[in-house]
């Protein structure tokens, strides 16, 4: 399954990038699995070459550029640590990025609602039950984007707590923060004629 839109030299060793993030990461010499309690898997940047993601990063560190695309899911499960830009890339069709059970986005990246309609989404996912899931955005994470998107929880007991930064930053656009519970430490902020909805 290969994906579209890679640019630079492809993170993959065969040739190609591919669409399921766990097949090409773990194909990339920089990258190792490790077992419960091991090391973290880390994804290095690799001659400026950009993932396309879908499918489920399990406790990894991201050092390049990850692209969802458009109408697919990506899936993180025990926390993640984006050193890089993650960009959601919607075209009409709405984009996830996934939280499965209690965790944190930490690191110093982005996370970038783009494409060209507002239907990028990021949500704290637990499992509808006594299991309810909760993500902490780390303080040096920023949201933004040149589209609209939103942040939210799955299910009405799941919950968002920002410690970063989520900013609005392109004229007519919103970011709407729904989780039925949140909580903020972080900065929210709009400017140059965005919205962000609370």
């Amino acid at each position: 399954e290969t994906g579209s839109g890679c640019s630079g030299p492809s993170p993959c060793p065969h040739g190609r990038c591919e669409a399921r993030a766990r097949r090409c990461i773990a194909g990339h010499p920089g990258f190792s699995r490790a077992s419960p309690g091991g090391p973290p898997k880390v994804f290095p940047a690799s001659g400026g070459a950009q993932l396309i993601a879908t499918g489920t990063l399990d406790g990894v560190t991201l050092n390049a550029a990850v692209t969802i695309p458009n109408s697919y899911s990506l899936t993180v499960k025990n926390g993640l640590v984006l050193n890089s830009v993650l960009t959601l890339t919607n075209t009409g069709n709405y984009t996830y990025l996934y939280f499965t059970g209690t965790q944190a986005l930490t690191g110093t990246g982005q996370v970038v609602f783009g494409g060209s309609y507002p239907y990028d989404t990021v949500q704290a996912r637990g499992d509808g039950g006594s299991n309810p899931a909760t993500l902490t955005i780390g303080p040096g994470i920023t949201i933004h984007g040149s589209q609209g998107g939103s942040i939210s929880g799955y299910y009405g007991s799941d919950t968002v707590i920002n410690q970063g930064t989520i900013h609005e930053d392109t004229a007519g656009k919103i970011i709407t923060v729904s989780a039925t519970t949140w909580s903020n430490t972080g900065v929210l902020k709009a400017s140059n004629g965005g919205t962000l909805s609370l």
